[in-house]
């Protein structure tokens, strides 16, 4: 059962999402792929929740979007430290544009 500090937490909570896109070039694509998905299962594995959602474009190879799901009391206006991690270890693969975005 969730203390009444946590329901009030959820309650008030903001609903934001860090999409941080890559497009990768050449054959770093397929590998891009393999990290991303290794990724977001340990991610997964770690937290034990589902907040990393991971989705390539249907028509131009190598173009990839993160999703990172937060629901905090506040959101934070440069991103999470993970965000901020993986957009700078995904610079190895190509361009990179980190955002944040805030649900209605």
């Amino acid at each position: 059962m969730k203390d009444s500090s946590e329901q009030t937490v959820k309650k008030n909570a903001t609903k934001w999402i860090e999409v941080i896109e890559v497009r990768s070039v050449g054959e770093s694509s397929e590998n891009l792929k393999t990290e991303l998905r290794d990724f977001i299962n340990e991610i997964e594995v770690k937290i034990n929740r589902n907040v990393v959602k991971a989705y390539y474009q249907a028509t131009i190879e190598g173009d990839f979007s993160v999703h990172l799901i937060h629901e905090k009391k506040e959101f934070e206006k440069k991103g999470s430290e993970l965000g901020f991690k993986l957009a700078s270890a995904l610079k190895e693969f190509g361009f990179v544009s980190h955002r944040i975005w805030i649900e209605l």
